[in-house]
């Protein structure tokens, strides 16, 4: 009984160079989680501000169709750092990554409660 070839859905050179850059000492920076993703966390921190600017347009009478447009941007800028937390992609520490999921979600979804 001849023993079969692993099956892949990629023809063979292709596997080979996947297989060499996976192996490339480059490739394990590119894979590695962070403490913290900055780019992520000042995706939420943006969010947060245009969504408190948007609130204060809202309170010294700006046009409604001004601050409905800012706080929609923010929300929309809130749905990164909540999906790459979903992930686990924001942080190497479980904890972090629930909090900024938590602060991303807050902004779609306020008053929404969850087991962390």
């Amino acid at each position: 009984m001849s023993s079969l070839p692993p099956m892949s859905p990629f023809p063979r050179p292709s596997l080979e160079l996947m297989e060499q850059v996976a192996r490339d000492p480059r490739f394990r920076t590119l894979t590695t989680i962070p403490f913290l993703a900055l780019p992520t966390a000042l995706v939420l921190v943006a969010a947060y501000l245009l969504y408190g600017i948007s609130i204060a347009l809202y309170l010294v009478g700006a046009p409604y169709v001004l601050v409905l447009i800012l706080g929609g941007i923010a929300v929309y800028w809130s749905f990164t750092p909540l999906h790459d937390s979903v992930h686990r992609a924001v942080s190497r520490h479980p904890g972090l990554n629930d909090v900024v999921g938590f602060l991303g979600c807050f902004l779609l979804l306020p008053g929404i409660t969850a087991r962390v």
